[in-house]
């Protein structure tokens, strides 16, 4: 079987390459053709093998091309620990762990640690010991020990014996002991596999110094370097070990391999990269980049859940019934780099053990019961919370870097229209961008940039404040809050009525562009505001992201850069976050969450082709629209990129035509400055109740963008105390008359 060699890095570039491997494909027949003429017929088989080798090389490589690069679903991620305790300290050198049925097997080089519900003992110490593991289900109070000179011991934890002893058995340190319920396989650094049953033994050497060994389903899976290798027990007689892929080895040595029976997964573990291979064809399915830093432990808890533990300290848990993994929960499990990540799964409880470089060991609960009751609490939210409705409308424009004298009195009127609804809104929330033009700052002092900066918020802030209380009557609205950054300005208007049940309100920026003073397109970032209503949690963002056509992928990482990495103070209020889970110090974690800016995601299609489409009378609008949405970049992302899709947005349908860029004062595209498109934008999600009353579009003459606005119909819940201790009385108690 011959190695598939993987550039995990070089995906794209190698998806790109089609044309260059019809051209090498089109060079090797020819040479195929002349090899005819050749008299040397060794020569000429010689040929014919080296050009069947590097076309097969090349399928192998283009098809794995086309394997997918992503990273986790994080968007629904708990970040408090689950139930844990500190059950040990001062364990250093630890070679393995083992578990089984509430006892825990430590190995050290010095000594054998056995843990159990009744303390610690350590009746081993004797040296040299390098693995570990425990006798199958019928043998609980026996586990096999493998040494350093080849020797295996069965050591009887009741009698505090050494019941048995093989020595010689191996060739050299007993790196791995596999039990499984056929049997056990024991495997030594010097590549000799020894296969136990009942039966007999059966002794095999393959490939040496394998660095992880797993045993799944009657294979065994191993690796050394970056190879990846494949064994089996053939007929009784043999055993073949295979070299099933290579991967790339900048991504460093492969650290662990985790089986994953459920999905027909193998998890194939380097420094910061994961490789999913599919067990039945050996074929990579995908890869994952879950973290900057380096995966250092890795455990299967419960058929789906992958334990992940990293040199910062930080554990995460991931589910793998979904494409790609879905969060669960990331926390700080350990001060230190996490060394070991080990489960017993025996008895169904699932008790997971992590170990640090210090010494420290921590069992935590696997069933991770706080997160279930939480996610059972939040389904029964109606249970002990009253709810009222709030109307909210969000409102988005691009200014272009004007000012607000530069408006006409007809513009003034058509922004009295853009924030006038039917509805008087509880919530007013404007989100501006373009506020400053950077072009003209290029060679200015940056503390007259600064104060320059300051002034123009300032003005269209007070000309905010004015148009709404034209609108809706003189002290109708308090303003909560206003914020800038450079181009974006967010301003949050609340009814009078209302203020009083505002609380926690903050903002924070994020960056995603070096420099902000070189040209327009550099000014890109975000402004995101959070508040709590009652007990309900709201974030806004306000962003622009990078523009042009062709830069889909770099929009993508400032949308994720943002709501990722943006961060708000922790909020005491913890009922007003998602299930309780989180304490609101990320975008994520709240209830409800709107995006909207100038999101700058444009057409797929030709820019001439968009003009005469519409420009053309004959064809009617909602027609137009709707083929025009089937090439917006965003619509499309939104529902095939996993790194885009994973957050979970939503948009209201789009009624209305594209509004960039129209040439100031009349309504007619102007294609030489930018071609049209759906570039200003409003997305939200949430778990309440929620619905969109209106997506729309306004017409403002003095500037080339339009403004665009939603309004939003919410539930906001008020818990009462008393009612929620009840529930959670009620949980606990189903909960126990089920384990009864």
């Amino acid at each position: 079987m011959r190695p598939v060699y993987i550039n995990a890095n070089a995906i794209i570039e190698v998806r790109m390459r089609s044309s260059l491997t019809e051209r090498v494909e089109t060079f090797m027949e020819k040479m195929e053709s002349r090899m005819a003429f050749l008299h040397n017929q060794s020569r000429q088989a010689k040929l014919k093998s080296l050009f069947s080798f590097i076309k097969n090389k090349l399928s192998q490589l283009f098809k794995l091309g086309k394997s997918k690069h992503m990273a986790p679903n994080m968007s629904h991620v708990h970040r408090q620990a689950p139930a844990g305790t500190l059950v040990l300290k001062d364990v250093f050198h630890l070679q393995d762990i083992s578990a089984s049925a509430n006892q825990w097997i430590i190995c050290c080089p010095k000594s054998v640690t056995i843990l159990s519900g009744k303390g610690k003992d350590t009746p081993q110490e004797e040296k040299g010991f390098m693995c570990a593991s425990l006798q199958s289900e019928e043998f609980r109070q026996k586990c096999w020990l493998g040494d350093k000179d080849g020797t295996l011991k069965l050591y009887n934890m009741k009698t505090d014996k050494i019941e048995a002893e093989y020595p010689n058995i191996h060739h050299g340190a007993i790196r791995f002991i596999m039990v499984h319920p056929g049997g056990m396989w024991t495997l030594d650094n010097k590549g000799y596999i020894v296969l136990w049953d009942q039966f007999r033994s059966s002794k095999y050497h393959i490939t040496p110094n394998l660095t992880c060994a797993v045993h799944d389903q009657g294979n065994l899976w191993g690796s050394q370097g970056s190879t990846v290798y494949r064994g089996a027990e053939v007929n009784g007689y043999a055993f073949y070990c295979n070299e099933i892929a290579t991967l790339d080895s900048i991504n460093g040595p492969i650290r662990h391999i985790v089986p994953i029976p459920a999905c027909s997964s193998i998890c194939v573990i380097q420094n910061t990269v994961i490789t999913l291979l599919n067990s039945k064809n050996n074929e990579v399915d995908s890869f994952l980049k879950v973290s900057k830093a380096l995966i250092t432990a890795a455990a299967l808890v419960n058929n789906h859940f992958i334990w992940l533990g990293f040199k910062n300290g930080i554990m995460a848990i991931y589910d793998t019934r979904h494409t790609p993994w879905m969060a669960i929960k990331v926390w700080k499990g350990h001060k230190k780099a996490i060394v070991k990540i080990a489960v017993d799964d025996a008895d169904q409880s699932n008790r997971v053990i992590s170990a640090d470089v210090s010494g420290d060991m921590v069992e935590w609960d696997g069933l991770l019961t706080d997160m279930c009751v939480k996610e059972e609490m939040s389904s029964r939210f109606t249970n002990f919370s009253d709810t009222t409705d709030a109307n909210i409308l969000i409102c988005s424009w691009n200014v272009d870097g004007i000012t607000p004298k530069k408006l006409t009195m007809d513009d003034k009127n058509n922004m009295l229209k853009w924030l006038q609804k039917d509805i008087k809104p509880d919530i007013i929330i404007v989100g501006l961008q373009g506020v400053v033009n950077s072009k003209s700052y290029i060679g200015t002092a940056l503390s007259s940039i600064v104060s320059s900066t300051a002034k123009k918020h300032a003005k269209w802030i007070a000309l905010l404040k004015d148009m709404v209380e034209k609108t809706y009557g003189k002290d109708g609205y308090t303003v909560v809050v206003t914020e800038h950054m450079v181009g974006l300005s967010n301003c949050i208007l609340v009814k009078s009525s209302v203020a009083h049940r505002i609380l926690n309100t903050t903002s924070n920026t994020v960056k995603t562009s070096k420099e902000l003073f070189s040209s327009p397109s550099t000014i890109k970032g975000s402004i995101s505001s959070r508040f709590t209503l009652d007990d309900s949690s709201f974030c806004f963002v306000n962003c622009q992201l990078t523009a042009g056509q062709n830069k889909i992928e770099k929009r993508n990482e400032d949308l994720q850069k943002i709501l990722y990495e943006t961060r708000f103070p922790s909020c005491p209020q913890i009922n007003a976050f998602i299930t309780g889970k989180n304490d609101g110090s990320r975008i994520l974690d709240h209830e409800t969450v709107f995006l909207s800016g100038d999101l700058n995601y444009c057409f797929n299609c030709n820019t001439q082709d968009t003009v005469k489409l519409l420009r053309n009378p004959f064809v009617k609008r909602k027609t137009v629209r709707k083929t025009l949405q089937k090439e917006d970049q965003l619509i499309e992302q939104m529902k095939t990129n996993p790194s885009v899709k994973c957050f979970s947005f939503m948009e209201q349908e789009i009624d209305f035509d594209p509004i960039f860029k129209y040439s100031p004062g009349i309504t007619n595209f102007d294609i030489k400055l930018n071609p049209p498109a759906w570039c200003d934008r409003i997305l939200y999600r949430g778990i309440s109740l929620m619905s969109c009353n209106a997506y729309e579009c306004h017409k403002v003459g003095a500037i080339g963008c339009k403004p665009i606005c939603a309004s939003f119909n919410v539930t906001v819940k008020k818990i009462d105390q008393h009612r929620k201790e009840e529930t959670m009385e009620k949980i606990f108690s189903h909960s126990e008359d089920d384990s009864d």
